[in-house]
């Protein structure tokens, strides 16, 4: 097929026939979005957060921060998940769990060929009949209305932290221009118009990506880093800051 990436398959046409293209999608979904449990990178982040007022907005599709024990109702997933399913059309906004039929799917593909062996496992429309694809947002069919009940839930957090006058710290990981709408010029714009006190950290191991507008390098900063590295250096100096406190603390107490 001339493919080396798992990456590649976004975009990639040259499938023979509909048992080729379940076939693969099936043992890429069951690789990125099912198997592998928990992510360390994820965990760190989660304990970084935990006792604290939290959300989560991502592009990705592979529910990591689900997997990894973030809750549902605190992640919004704007461009939409691998382990639901749409009508190609659509003919309507419903969608349906794809992780079932992988299952099955997984288990009835040839391993040489990488075709699915059951025809009967290609799941189709239950309104109109016709083709299913993936509920992803890669063009105008993307039947986004699952995802986006989470917008006013993430809009009613920055507005409750506005609002109480609280700190806020966005944390912007891996954000590089294929899709920056979502999510870095979002940022850059919640920065400029925040009237309390906010930070935005922008973490991305290419240079060119780690870096901020002029207009908010007041309230910004940026690591040419990996999420791994930066996480580390936050839990570090987390850790030094209790211990600090700890010591002072003790060496104040009365004997």
């Amino acid at each position: 097929m001339g493919l080396n990436q798992r990456y590649h398959l976004i975009g990639f046409d040259g499938y023979e026939g509909e048992e080729h293209f379940w076939g693969i999608w099936a043992n890429h979904v069951y690789t990125v979005r099912i198997a592998g449990g928990k992510f360390e990178l994820y965990q760190k982040l989660l304990k970084l957060v935990q006792g604290k007022e939290y959300f989560v907005k991502t592009t990705n599709a592979d529910g990591m921060f689900e997997r990894s024990g973030f809750p549902k109702e605190k992640i919004f997933t704007v461009q939409g998940d691998h382990c639901t399913l749409q009508c190609k059309t659509p003919c309507c906004d419903d969608v349906i769990d794809f992780i079932p039929i992988v299952m099955e799917m997984v288990k009835h593909t040839d391993p040489i060929t990488q075709k699915l062996t059951d025809k009967t496992l290609i799941p189709k429309c239950s309104h109109c009949g016709g083709e299913m694809t993936f509920n992803l947002r890669a063009g105008d069919n993307f039947v986004e209305a699952p995802f986006m009940k989470q917008q006013p839930v993430f809009k009613n957090f920055l507005k409750k932290a506005e609002q109480t006058h609280g700190k806020l710290l966005l944390l912007e990981f891996g954000v590089g221009m294929s899709t920056p709408v979502h999510i870095r010029y979002l940022f850059d714009d919640i920065v400029s118009k925040y009237t309390s006190d906010i930070l935005l950290a922008r973490v991305n191991p290419q240079k060119k990506l780690a870096s901020c507008s002029e207009y908010i390098k007041d309230k910004s900063v940026c690591f040419d880093a990996t999420s791994f590295q930066t996480l580390n250096w936050m839990e570090k100096y987390l850790n030094d800051e209790s211990n600090e406190s700890n010591e002072s603390n003790e060496s104040g107490s009365p004997s």
